[in-house]
């Protein structure tokens, strides 16, 4: 008998299909190799699909992202990217810039921060915009950043299993209507959600840092929020990995100014992760389970 599969797990595996190898997803799932073969095979997630079978694809709006059978050949003419023409018409209602109002940034060497700026979107809605209009700069070094913090997190979790337990981090970032941003995971969402509550102004990963000088290993790096009343560089950490630990020591090597504004927000003050930022100069902001332990019935909190 077949694993049971929920509509999130669903539109996860149809969204990444094309990106996470079948043991990445497993990792993410917590799922067997077998399992996300024979469910990508039933959604349609593989390229050689006939063109009169109907495939599960995931709405195009980002407030609904509901699961929709549609059949593959309009799919691939791009004339059904959403579950009905409400989703439709209200995703033609967004002022998201045209592939050539994009081209024109890219060709007057803008910064992809500074095109996020002009456009005023966060990082997460442009990395979408550059895969669905197919624009150059997906190889750009932000993007090398996003693919090792996967495989960092990946990395981790074969370990956790390897050794008998369970994934330590199951997917619980994507786009959240609450926030109006995309993150990357479940702490995340309720440390803004606190900030929210809290009447503090935040900014999602608005900023990244590359390591020019940097031929090897760890090239860049992207704090999770700025706080622009505080003058404050926030990083969320639970587990802290060797390649986070470089991370920070290499933001303060090159960017020492603005190292002097990262503070953590850490679990509790027992874990090895507050013991780095403390032994490396950087404040603890907030314990996160103070914040879960005060704010966890807020509407949209992860647990």
């Amino acid at each position: 008998m077949g694993e049971n599969w929920s509509p999130v797990e669903d539109t996860f595996l149809l969204e990444n299909a094309s990106r996470l190898s079948y043991e990445e997803l497993s990792l993410y799932l917590g799922k067997t190799d077998k399992s996300i073969r024979e469910r990508s095979f039933s959604l349609g997630c593989h390229s050689q699909v006939p063109g009169n079978q109907k495939v599960h694809r995931v709405c195009r709006y980002a407030e609904c992202r509901r699961l929709y059978r549609v059949r593959y050949s309009l799919y691939k003419k791009q004339k059904k990217l959403f579950c009905s023409q409400e989703c439709e018409d209200l995703y033609s209602a967004l002022f998201y810039p045209t592939r050539q109002e994009i081209e024109s940034k890219i060709s007057s060497d803008l910064s992809f921060e500074e095109i996020c700026k002009s456009f005023k979107l966060v990082p997460g809605v442009l990395y979408d915009l550059y895969l669905d209009y197919n624009l150059p700069g997906r190889d750009s070094s932000i993007e090398k950043i996003l693919i090792q913090d996967k495989a960092k997190e990946l990395k981790r979790n074969k370990l956790v299993k390897q050794t008998g337990g369970t994934p330590m981090n199951k997917f619980r970032g994507g786009y959240k209507p609450c926030l109006g941003v995309s993150v990357r995971s479940g702490w995340e969402n309720n440390v803004l959600l606190w900030l929210n509550e809290k009447k503090i102004k935040w900014d999602y990963e608005p900023k990244s840092f590359y390591f020019e000088e940097v031929k090897r290993g760890t090239k860049g790096y992207i704090p999770d929020i700025w706080l622009e009343g505080e003058g404050v560089w926030i990083e969320v950490k639970g587990y802290m990995s060797s390649v986070d630990k470089t991370k920070i020591k290499r933001f303060k090597k090159y960017y020492p100014e603005e190292f002097q504004k990262l503070q953590a927000i850490t679990k509790n003050d027992k874990v090895d992760s507050t013991k780095f930022f403390k032994d490396f100069g950087v404040p603890i902001y907030a314990y996160y389970d103070d914040i879960a332990e005060a704010y966890a019935h807020l509407p949209n909190w992860i647990r």
